[in-house]
């Protein structure tokens, strides 16, 4: 390739078969690339687009925006992404280097809003909010929030029918 970038097979169902990269971070085998915009539109029509797109990395982290051009093979979809010098087109500029862009999540239990390059939880597929430090997995416990202290406790930390903490009352 004359550019960095990447040459992909995918299978009908837009899972990374085969993945050769060139200078950027290489893709991994399995990893679904379906739903990122030129290779959908080349899944929805006759397996052949082009445009400029964005690779999926792990837990949804998008990578720089590449030139791309896919055609159907033998039941696959081949995909060529590159930064600049596209051999498809007469004048390709590089493409900015946006580098990496982490998802936003919002915590389900602070309510704050974060980015996150974290792994995400293999339970509830959220990484740790870096405000309140959980996770979104439901809790483990039932929980009370106290009106002395404005802090959750456990059941066992009330008396029966109290709104008040034992440490409170």
């Amino acid at each position: 390739m004359p550019a960095p970038g990447h040459i992909l097979l995918l299978d009908t169902g837009g899972q990374v078969v085969f993945a050769a990269s060139h200078g950027l971070r290489p893709l991994q085998r399995g990893s679904f690339q379906g739903d990122i915009p030129t290779i959908a539109q080349a899944r929805a029509g006759q397996g052949r687009a082009q445009g400029r797109t964005q690779i999926r990395y792990r837990d949804g982290i998008l990578g720089r925006e590449l030139h791309a051009q896919t055609a159907p093979m033998d039941g696959y979809l081949v995909a060529v992404l590159v930064t600049d010098s596209a051999p498809w087109r007469a004048f390709t500029p590089p493409t900015k280097d946006t580098g990496p862009q982490a998802r936003e999540y919002i915590c389900e239990h602070c309510d704050e809003e974060f980015r996150s390059f974290e792994p995400a939880c293999s339970v509830c597929g959220v990484p740790r909010c870096p405000e309140c430090d959980r996770w979104a997995c439901p809790a483990r416990v039932t929980e009370r929030l106290c009106q002395g202290c404005f802090i959750r406790h456990p059941p066992a930390m009330f008396a029966d029918g109290a709104d008040r903490c034992l440490d409170c009352s």
